[in-house]
């Protein structure tokens, strides 16, 4: 039987052509003839894309700060004055405060006119301080704490550059706070609310009877009801019209809780001191007027809540010549307290527990804030207190403007010589007890007197030029690596569809897809090199 041979084309067809490669990065031998070849090219390709973004990686965070040191200080100060500071270092690698032996600080003129950010946050070479401290004094947040004593120098600004050594580092951690030295009036404190939610704030409501007294303003010592299980102080200012004051809960608006004669009992047209306990989220509570056992008015109050910060206890007005007046702090826990001064920033303390020490007789209007946290938080408790008589208390008062924000006829009337109170003689018409209630207007609000200023975040402004070269190149490598697997892909991909033309006959396989994957490849390191350049690998 007779049989026509294959021709060499239709064998070539069938088996492939001996000078065309393969797909998927091997070369294919005839079966039984040995392994298949590993690509590699393909392998050396994909071995550089890592490598180049390994290096990427390393650029972009080659000599990246990890250490911030920050300083709390005030912004403005009057020569000759003390100013207290608080440091803390903080590290990127670990959470919470480290240890924080001692910082040095130097006081310098700040630059004039237009400087480089490089010598914004770093004394000039030429100059020389003009005076230099060392604080040593621990905190018990791993830092220091303590005050200076400021110069007396020429009004202006100034630059008070903080050092402090790390454990480990060649070079020491700093940061540079900004001070405006002055001797004009300091401004009022910013004031900042303290109440999470709109009914937990204190809030004055309607007040009714066609008899009330005058007033029926009530006002919370220290700014809080709700004193962690602790009796809170709530004062009355009746007003013309003497009455005799109690309390009466308010049905489905929170716990409160006192006594039957919770209030100091007679009829008088002054301050009325009554005792209560308040718990939960919000809470409400009638003040009733009464005139000869009838009720003749009565005014709603919304009570101050959700803070558990230190307590505080310091009378309220003292004789500039007073040698036994004392603060004092108490809390389960860490204690950190701010003393201020006519709106200045004077000192700064930290304990556990309990704090108590001997009250500054400057005189003049004192504000002491407490807190249980280095930082200022959404809880505080405050007191105020005043050196000097009741009249130069009101006078004081008269002219703040931070009162305007709770008003306080009291102090404009004993300005003006209109305050009655009877009987004057009662405990209602004290100095202590008028003191006390004009003061506690303005101890719902916290204030903030200290500037932070961050060494870290100085560090960066003053090497943000380094860094963007740094995170330039390391954009460009990625990019580079990307170029390098899209190759890879192309290659891969070319190679699989002209295998497949071998095998397809109604046509060539499109080539389109594989650029296309090749481009989108591209695209996705493009991006990721964009995300480095802006941010950092890390």
């Amino acid at each position: 039987m007779n049989s026509t041979p294959p021709n060499q084309e239709d064998v070539e067809n069938e088996a492939g052509s001996p000078n065309e490669e393969p797909a998927f990065g091997w070369h294919e031998e005839e079966e039984n003839e040995g392994p298949p070849v590993l690509d590699r090219g393909f392998i050396g390709m994909l071995t550089a894309a890592v490598g180049l973004i390994l290096a990427a990686a390393w650029v972009s965070e080659m000599g990246a700060l990890r250490y911030d040191l920050q300083i709390a200080a005030p912004s403005v100060v009057r020569p000759g004055a003390p100013l207290p500071l608080r440091a803390h270092l903080l590290d990127r690698a670990s959470p919470g405060a480290l240890p924080l032996e001692s910082i040095e600080l130097e006081l310098y003129p700040a630059p004039e006119g237009e400087v480089e950010q490089t010598e914004r946050y770093r004394p000039a070479p030429e100059l020389e301080s003009i005076q230099t401290w060392t604080i040593d004094n621990p905190s018990l947040w791993d830092g220091v704490e303590g005050r200076v004593t400021v110069p007396g120098v020429e009004s202006g600004d100034y630059v008070l550059f903080a050092r402090a050594q790390v454990g480990g580092e060649d070079s020491p951690q700093t940061v540079a706070h900004p001070l405006q030295i002055a001797t004009d009036p300091r401004p009022p404190l910013p004031v900042r609310g303290n109440r999470r939610y709109e009914n937990q704030r204190y809030a004055l409501l309607e007040r009714s009877g066609e008899d009330a007294p005058e007033q029926l303003d009530a006002r919370f010592v220290g700014g809080s009801a709700s004193l962690d299980g602790e009796e809170a102080e709530l004062l009355v200012w009746v007003g013309e019209g003497a009455a005799e004051i109690r309390l009466e809960a308010v049905e489905g608006m929170g716990t409160v809780s006192f006594r039957e004669d919770a209030c100091e009992s007679g009829e008088t047209s002054g301050v009325v001191r009554c005792l209560l306990r308040a718990e939960g989220d919000h809470a409400q509570l009638d003040v009733v007027a009464f005139r000869s056992g009838v009720e003749v008015g009565r005014r709603r109050v919304q009570l101050p809540m959700g803070t558990n910060a230190p307590r505080i206890s310091v009378p309220s007005l003292i004789a500039p010549d007073a040698r036994d007046a004392r603060l004092e702090v108490q809390h389960i826990g860490d204690i950190a307290i701010d003393i201020f001064h006519e709106s200045a920033w004077v000192d700064t303390r930290s304990g556990q527990d309990e704090l108590t020490f001997q009250v500054p007789v400057a005189p003049g209007l004192w504000l002491a804030q407490a807190r249980d946290a280095p930082l200022y938080g959404t809880d505080h408790h405050m007191r105020r207190f005043f050196v000097g008589t009741l009249e130069e208390l009101a006078h004081n008062l008269a002219g703040i403007r931070a009162q305007q924000r709770w008003p306080n006829p009291i102090s404009q009337a004993i300005a003006d010589g209109r305050f009655s109170c009877a009987p004057a003689e009662s405990v209602h018409c004290s100095d202590e007890r008028i003191a006390r209630f004009m003061l506690s207007g303005a101890e719902y609000d916290g204030v903030e007197g200290a500037l932070y200023t961050r060494g870290l975040a100085q560090a960066q402004e003053r090497d943000e030029g380094k860094r963007n070269r740094q995170r330039g190149l390391a954009g460009f490598l990625i990019v580079l690596a990307g170029i390098l697997v899209a190759i890879a892909v192309g290659r891969r991909g070319l190679r699989a569809s002209k295998e497949a033309d071998t095998i397809r006959e109604d046509g060539k396989v499109s080539r389109a897809p594989v650029f296309g994957a090749s481009l989108f490849v591209v695209a996705c390191f493009v991006a990721a090199a964009m995300i480095v350049m802006a941010r950092g690998c890390f």
